[in-house]
């Protein structure tokens, strides 16, 4: 996987000379995480903190459903769409 995300990173074999500078492998595994795992949720300084309470509430309502203490709920369903009627 880390050699897909170097060629989307530098731009593939035929970009113009592009190539960053080559990383550490702890470096460039904390750029992944921060920029390509859950890149909806913003990382500021490499402070993960948000990452991880986003996780931690995913994991939660993967629990709850297990335990069937609360129901799996599909974002896809129409039902559950808001319609602007007007």
């Amino acid at each position: 996987i880390g050699g897909k995300i170097r060629s989307r990173v530098s731009g593939g074999p035929f970009a113009a000379k592009s190539w960053k500078k080559p990383q550490a492998p702890e470096d460039e595994a904390r750029d992944v995480l921060a920029n390509v795992v859950l890149s909806h949720v913003p990382v500021i300084n490499f402070n993960f903190r948000p990452k991880c309470i986003y996780i931690g509430h995913i994991v939660l309502r993967v629990v709850m459903v297990h335990m069937g203490k609360c129901q799996l709920d599909d974002k896809d369903y129409y039902g559950n769409k808001r319609l602007e009627l007007a």
